[in-house]
Order: structure tokens, then C-alpha cells, then sequence
């Protein structure tokens, strides 16, 4: 028990460090709080605009993620972990041969302006990846919500509900609770794992297809559960009286979350 306890404590300071440092009101594994930060700048910003892309972000020149450019102007660029390469704005070089003595002057650069001859492609690149990563996202970010919307309303009436209908008591009948929990818990870690997947380098293409594999096997058993929660309930929520059924849907429900939350877990 203490151990447990010790593991939530660090979780929540976790969490609560997050929100101070970045303002992020979510739980975003597995991404870092850096880059969901950064995340989340890019969606409410222009992102998906090659134009936008050309004019405010800047390819790292050790591993080419595009980053955003500084709210204060300033020239010293930080890539985002795990690259975390410090570099000029102006012209890509490593920011200790730049900004004066000691690079402290943060708006000086003395080397040439960088021309980048790709700038157009690498700018329709990033954003036509930020798209495709941006699209699953708000589509697990949608799922998700719907199915806390759902979790409030099983705790307020459809539980209680069915208590009376299937004679059995509140605490019986958690199991329900638990797995529409397990849905929006899985929307969650999908949905940030899209943005996770919008920083993986391109030549990381072994990377890249494993995480994709892994999101697809995450997704099967999730939707099963999905499917059979929400068609299952609704047929115990018809019918005139107890159900033949509810042991066999409590068994397989259980299952089906069970598995679920395995799966999510690899992701």
C-alpha cells in the first residue's frame, strides 16, 4: 500500500509540474511536456499553411524538425528533446559561435543569412505530415470527450437505472464504469501518440512504422469495446426486466476492457 501511495504522489506531482511549467490541462504520455507544449502552440496556430510554415518555423539542422520561432524574436533556437540542439535562427549555425561574447546577445548573429534552396518542400512537408498527425488527433480528441460524456452520464442516471432494472446494486454494476473509462483513458494515449508521432524524424522509418502498427492493434480491441458497451447497455436498458444475459455481458465486457488496456499500454 505504501508503495502504491508513493507511485501516486510522484504521478500527481507529475502532472501538477506539467500544468505550472506548460499550462497543459491534460495528460499527454507519450510525449514530453516540451513538445506537447509546442503541440499545442502549432494547433492553434496557421500549421497547416506550407506559407505559414515558411514564414514562422525553422528546420533544425541536426534533425530537421521544424520548430517555432521565438514569441520574442530573439535568435537562439532550442530544438525540442531529445535533440535539444541550441542553434541560430538567422543562420543555422550552433548558437556558442553566435550572439556576441559568449552567445548572451540573443539578437545578434555576425554570420551570413542561411538560404535554404528546399525551404518550399521541407515547409509543404511539415505541413502536410502535421495534417495527417492533426486529423488523428482531433479525431481520438472528439472520441474521447464522447466518451466522458458518457462516464458522467452512467455515474448520474444509467447506473441507478439499471440498478433497479437488473436488481443489482451500484457497486455491482462498476464494471460498466470501468470500461467506458478505459475508452476515454485509450482516446487519450492515441490521441498523443499522433503527436508523437509528428516528431519522429522522417529517416526514422523503422520508428515510424512500429509506432503505426502498434496504434493499429491499440485501435482493434478498443473499438470492439466501444461497440460492444454502448449495443450491449442499450439492449439491458430496453429490456422489460432482469436479463438473461447480464452475467455473460458482465464477463465480456470485462474482458474486452481488460484487453484494451493492455494493448494502449505497449503505445
Amino acid at each position: 500500500m505504501y508503495i502504491l501511495l508513493l507511485v501516486l504522489e510522484t504521478l500527481m506531482s507529475y502532472v501538477s509540474a506539467c500544468l505550472v511549467s506548460v499550462g497543459i490541462k491534460d495528460t499527454h504520455s507519450p510525449v514530453d511536456c516540451e513538445s506537447a507544449a509546442n503541440w499545442l502552440a502549432m494547433n492553434s496556430s496557421d500549421y497547416q499553411d506550407p506559407n505559414w510554415v515558411r514564414q514562422n518555423t525553422v528546420p533544425c539542422p541536426r534533425c530537421e524538425l521544424r520548430i517555432i520561432e521565438n514569441q520574442d524574436w530573439s535568435l537562439k533556437m532550442k530544438c525540442l528533446p531529445p535533440c535539444s540542439y541550441d542553434f541560430c535562427w538567422r543562420c543555422r549555425g550552433v548558437w556558442t559561435e553566435h550572439g556576441g561574447e559568449n552567445g548572451l546577445d540573443l539578437y545578434t548573429c555576425i554570420h551570413d543569412e542561411y538560404e535554404e534552396t528546399v525551404l518550399g518542400n521541407t515547409a509543404e512537408s511539415a505541413a502536410d505530415r502535421y495534417r495527417d498527425c492533426h486529423q488523428n488527433w482531433t479525431n481520438n480528441e472528439s472520441l474521447m470527450q464522447l466518451a466522458k460524456a458518457k462516464l458522467q452520464q452512467l455515474h448520474t442516471d444509467i447506473i441507478p437505472g439499471l440498478s433497479n432494472k437488473q436488481l443489482a446494486t451500484v457497486q455491482q454494476l462498476q464494471f460498466i464504469a470501468e470500461a467506458w473509462s478505459q475508452i476515454m483513458e485509450s482516446r487519450r494515449v492515441l490521441k498523443w501518440s499522433y503527436a508523437y508521432a509528428y516528431y519522429l524524424r522522417e529517416d526514422q522509418v523503422e520508428k515510424q512504422a512500429f509506432l503505426k502498427l502498434k496504434q493499429d492493434k491499440a485501435e482493434i480491441p478498443l473499438r470492439k469495446l466501444y461497440n460492444y458497451a454502448e449495443d450491449e447497455l442499450n439492449a439491458l436498458l430496453d429490456s422489460d426486466g432482469p436479463s438473461e444475459n447480464f452475467n455473460k455481458f458482465r464477463s465480456d465486457l470485462s474482458d474486452w476492457t481488460r484487453i484494451t488496456r493492455i494493448t494502449t499500454s505497449f503505445l
